[in-house]
């Protein structure tokens, strides 16, 4: 199976709406939102500036953008979170896509490609792929945000989230993940075990490719992107890179 499709093939893909209850009000979902924000002012991308956002899934995210007056269209792998979002967002625009090979017909001044979304890809070629969905749809000088899990800072994953609660009046559930790597293929392995209502329980094995600094910087700058700069943390604080996760910008110079 193509990793892309195993990966979004979990309990929680299913359930857009569990999806939401998880992440949108989670203190660390929260944060990078406005973190991301915060990156696009640095930046001098002001409303109504276009945005596009690549693996939105419930797009919460992009929503904080949208009523801060940026122009938003969302992008998910998934018919399921598009058609959730259309819902929740109905004056938004959203496309059901592939990262690797989406093409919207327009052209953005900030992409966005944050939550675990470019990990779901494993091969160099499909990762180039992505690379260049990415400068297809970048205007010159457009900002180009990523969020990856940081494998120099965090081999094992010991800072991701690993405790999954969900608390609803019509449904329960909780998970425990732990993690292994290849260190051959960078590949970072997440088996999550839910405990359902009624005693059934769910085994969702989640793979995800790893990124190194300067890898992604190369592919990066192969197609188009310069002025690169990298965080690990959402403070955007300057810092040695040894925290779980790398928070990435880029100008797309052509």
């Amino acid at each position: 199976m193509d990793s892309v499709t195993a990966n979004t093939s979990g309990f929680l893909y299913r359930s857009p709406e569990l999806y939401d209850s998880i992440y949108r009000f989670d203190d660390t979902g929260i944060r990078l939102t406005k973190m991301c924000h915060e990156l696009l002012l640095r930046n001098g991308k002001t409303p109504p500036g276009p945005v596009l956002d690549l693996g939105c899934g419930t797009a919460y995210k992009l929503a904080y953008l949208n009523e801060a007056g940026y122009d938003c269209t969302g992008v998910d792998y998934l018919e399921a979170m598009v058609s959730y979002a259309r819902d929740e967002y109905p004056d938004m625009r959203f496309e059901v896509g592939d990262v690797r090979d989406v093409r919207i017909g327009r052209k953005f001044d900030v992409i966005t490609c944050l939550g675990w979304v470019i990990e779901n890809v494993h091969s160099c070629e499909d990762i180039a792929r992505v690379m260049e969905t990415f400068a297809v749809h970048a205007n010159p000088g457009a900002l180009l945000v990523l969020g990856t899990h940081n494998p120099i800072g965090d081999l094992s994953a010991l800072g991701a989230k690993s405790s999954f609660s969900i608390e609803r009046e019509d449904f329960k559930a909780t998970g425990e993940a732990s993690f292994t790597v290849d260190r051959r293929r960078q590949v970072l392995t997440r088996l999550l075990n839910w405990s359902l209502p009624g005693g059934g329980t769910e085994e969702e094995v989640t793979r995800y490719r790893l990124f190194f600094p300067m890898e992604l910087e190369y592919y990066l700058r192969s197609h188009g992107f310069g002025d690169v700069e990298m965080y690990d943390n959402i403070e955007l604080a300057p810092s040695e890179l040894e925290g779980s996760m790398l928070y990435v910008t880029a100008t797309y110079q052509g």
